[in-house]
């Protein structure tokens, strides 16, 4: 697993589109969400489930800390860890640093 930020200002013009899941519940997501996010599965009950089987997966949450867990979970259930991105910071540093627009929660 890797810590991630400026994933659209740095990776995104070199052509990078992992796969993003919000690791938060349903109503954090309702109030505020990256538009490019995949699916929402909180990060106590994230399963295999919720993921594609190949390929980069960006995992965040509010402030980093359930996307670490979130990666943790999936390294447990078997997911290479080399998959797996955490937005360092979560959405709430991506708000401070890239898009003020967005509401705080």
């Amino acid at each position: 697993m890797k810590n991630l930020f400026y994933w659209s200002k740095f990776f995104h013009n070199l052509g990078w589109s992992p796969w993003v899941l919000d690791v938060r519940l349903q109503t954090e997501h309702d109030i505020v969400a990256l538009p490019f996010t995949d699916v929402v599965s909180p990060h106590r009950t994230v399963t295999l489930d919720d993921i594609p089987i190949e390929g980069d997966i960006l995992v965040y949450c509010k402030a980093g800390v359930r996307g670490k867990k979130a990666c943790q979970r999936l390294i447990e259930l078997g997911v290479d860890p080399h998959r797996l991105f955490n937005l360092d910071g979560g959405i709430m540093k991506w708000r401070q640093d890239i898009d003020q627009s967005m509401p705080k929660y």
